[in-house]
């Protein structure tokens, strides 16, 4: 036999409970995901001026000698990965260029940062240093890695902070729902059937 227990107020608790779930869906991810994206952008700028020194992975390498005189003649005083600046403008703010959005699909929240500079030729040069030319074929060597997205495990505890103060910010407007059933009462016991 199986038995089926159950409080007053149940379905009241229940109902509230789906309210703010989709609270939780509608509002609070995506305000945190866009506070996410500005500190992502205050990050991104660091990593830039510090040349990725600001970045998990440390500084990026230096430019190959050849190169190095080339972008000085043609664009004296620009640091690496800053030629036409389109990529670094994509990642420390928004241009048309940049991604940034905060996205449902069926139970799992997606906070995407990130950018769709190209080439002018349309190659993804930003994924190249990213990855370091794996999975790419030029040349006969691969470029080093200089990754200009590279969160540090602070900027990430950081990002989980946010989402953590919002859902529990949204949670303790919804307190009183908790107080809606009464577990002081013997429950009320019911036979569902045999199995």
């Amino acid at each position: 036999m199986k038995i089926k227990m159950s409080w007053p107020n149940v379905k009241t608790w229940q109902t509230n409970m789906g309210r703010l779930c989709n609270e939780l869906d509608l509002k609070t991810m995506k305000l945190a995901g866009q506070q996410i994206i500005q500190n992502f952008y205050g990050a991104e700028k660091k990593l830039f001026i510090s040349q990725g020194g600001s970045g998990m992975h440390g500084r990026w390498p230096d430019l190959s000698e050849n190169y190095k005189a080339w972008k000085q003649k043609h664009y004296p005083g620009r640091p690496i990965m800053v030629l036409g600046a389109h990529l670094m403008a994509s990642l420390i703010g928004t241009s048309s260029d940049s991604i940034h959005t905060v996205s449902k699909t069926g139970n799992t929240w997606r906070i995407t940062i990130g950018t769709k500079a190209k080439s002018r030729d349309g190659f993804d040069y930003p994924l190249f240093h990213q990855m370091g030319g794996r999975g790419f074929k030029v040349g006969l060597h691969a470029p080093k890695t200089r990754r200009t997205i590279d969160p540090t495990r602070q900027d990430i505890t950081i990002w989980m902070k946010i989402i953590q103060r919002h859902v529990v910010n949204s949670v303790a407007k919804w307190e009183q729902v908790f107080d809606k059933v009464r577990i002081d009462k013997e429950p009320t016991p019911e036979k569902v059937g045999l199995f």
